[in-house]
């Protein structure tokens, strides 16, 4: 800021007030132009849920908490894991679904992208299976095991999906689709909270993507750097007459 000041009298005893109180005025217009253009064209994900969620509306994830989907598959649908996650770049990643017609998802969790896709392996189903802590959830990834979250704390059961979250079982909140040969398999299920559900055809399994909070130029900082250089103007100015 200092360095500003001593720019802007040196630029004044050259140049004159008048020119000089323009120019900042112009110099203010065109930052303030520039920082409310990025916060119109920001991706706004300010939001990345903590935890497993439950019946929240699309248009609140997408529009109000800044998510885009990059992956919208049936229940049934045989896709390429490398290729969803090709197409799904951001620096956070969101696991979602819904039964077609919803305009709620039925479940989601966020997290950083390498927290989602961290490979916790081909597991036993033996109830100590390994899951990864990451946002509020219990993660766990691998292309010919299983890929999906449980709620916090919960133990998971990859026999190769989560069997935990069956009513006869653990009854966890989660979600947990089937994968295999580098694939999304069909299947298999998620449970909203005692309530076990199979995924079928009529079900969308969902990623969705995001780049995470959005930092942008402040405003304020800009308004206070102008009417700093203004002020500086308006006291060499009335000191001049003065003398």
């Amino acid at each position: 800021m200092a360095h500003i000041l001593l720019i802007c009298s040196d630029a004044e005893n050259e140049i004159g007030a008048p020119i000089l109180l323009e120019f900042i005025l112009r110099l203010i217009t065109h930052l303030l132009t520039l920082c409310l253009a990025a916060l119109a064209s920001a991706s706004f994900a300010s939001i990345v849920p903590v935890g497993v969620q439950v019946g929240v509306s699309q248009t609140q994830v997408q529009n109000n908490w800044g998510w885009t989907e990059c992956y919208n598959g049936g229940g049934n649908a045989n896709s390429s894991i490398a290729g969803v996650l090709a197409g799904c770049q951001g620096s956070y990643l969101m696991m979602a679904g819904y039964v077609t017609g919803s305009a709620n998802y039925s479940i989601l969790a966020a997290a950083a992208r390498a927290d989602v896709i961290f490979n916790t392996g081909v597991q036993s189903g033996s109830g100590s299976d390994v899951s990864h802590t990451a946002n509020g959830a219990e993660w766990y990834f691998s292309d010919s095991w299983s890929w999906g979250f449980s709620a916090l704390g919960n133990a998971v059961e990859l026999n190769s999906c989560d069997i935990d979250l069956m009513a006869g079982y653990g009854n966890h909140t989660g979600m947990c689709w089937h994968t295999g040969g580098g694939k999304l398999n069909q299947g298999w299920a998620y449970n909203t909270g005692a309530n076990f559900q199979s995924i079928d055809s009529n079900f969308h399994r969902v990623l969705l993507v995001s780049n995470g909070p959005t930092t942008v130029p402040e405003p304020e900082s800009l308004a206070l750097v102008g009417l700093g250089l203004l002020a500086m103007v308006a006291v060499r100015r009335k000191t001049q007459k003065q003398s």
